[in-house]
């Protein structure tokens, strides 16, 4: 259930936001050195853009997933809706997040990067050890998505920093 929820989930906000990473390194590159103010502008309008293009569907999948996946697949397909619907928040980060870790190769930051890898790493392992030792699959996806959104709100924002961008928190 949780491999179907995952691949749902990330394969067409994946594909959108590789989209925009790859013009966003391209044009935050040559920005960097001509122009930092652009690429401050970039950023802010970039980020601004996803965030607006993916919120009002991913609210409207997270609430609605386990009906449409009863609907759609069957009783049986429950679990994966609502997979789906504790899955949407770190979705939804990583899909505004995505194309701005072109800003790690931008500044050359990837000694940093790993750490926040590193943490999403141990937040994977606790989260699953956790559903796994309470016998309880969704309880493990819910400290997962919980785990890895709030860590992930921390690199948008080390992000945010990378290109001089003020951000309100």
């Amino acid at each position: 259930f949780y491999s179907v929820a995952f691949m749902l989930l990330s394969k067409p906000l994946g594909m959108i936001s590789a989209a925009f990473g790859q013009v966003f390194f391209q044009q935050g590159a040559s920005m960097e050195k001509g122009d930092p103010e652009a690429l401050k502008r970039l950023f802010r309008d970039n980020l601004s853009f996803l965030f607006y293009l993916a919120i009002l569907p991913c609210i409207i999948i997270a609430i609605f997933a386990p009906a449409i996946f009863t609907f759609v697949l069957g009783d049986n397909w429950e679990m994966t809706g609502l997979f789906v619907r504790w899955l949407m928040p770190f979705s939804f980060i990583t899909f505004l997040k995505g194309p701005f870790s072109a800003m790690v190769d931008i500044k050359n930051k990837i000694g940093q990067n790993v750490l926040f890898e590193i943490g999403f790493f141990i937040i994977s392992v606790l989260a699953f050890y956790i559903g796994f030792i309470k016998n309880d699959p969704l309880l493990g996806v819910q400290c997962f998505s919980f785990g890895c959104t709030f860590l992930g709100l921390f690199q948008l924002r080390w992000f945010y920093s990378l290109t001089g961008v003020k951000s309100m928190w």
